[in-house]
């Protein structure tokens, strides 16, 4: 267990060395993914609101198609129950017709 202490000391004490020796490529490295980081979040800060955009677009668009469809639906509706009078209508006035007709017989 004193072997692997001693190799896991050394393996850090060599690791610091190094990165002492290589300081600036190290410091670039941090900066480098530092700014990576941020582009990233700044990447996705914009897709989150691009797609809170889309999803409001949609939601409207949604909502105009529902409305369109209500009043498609409420004509139709007016539609039928005026056929319906209609048909209603015509058979009242058939029956008229056919009632003169055998008057005038």
């Amino acid at each position: 267990m004193n072997a692997f202490f001693k190799g896991f000391a050394e393996l850090i004490t060599a690791f610091f060395e190094k990165a002492r020796k290589q300081g600036f490529s190290i410091m670039l490295l941090i900066v480098v993914s530092g700014g990576l980081l941020y582009k990233t979040v700044d990447i996705e800060r914009g897709c989150s609101k691009h797609m809170k955009e889309l999803r409001s677009e949609w939601d409207t668009d949604k909502k105009q198609w529902s409305e369109a469809l209500n009043y498609a639906h409420r004509d139709f509706v007016e539609c039928d129950m005026r056929r319906q009078e209609l048909a209603i209508r015509f058979a009242e006035l058939t029956v008229r017709v056919q009632m003169l007709e055998k008057k005038k017989r």
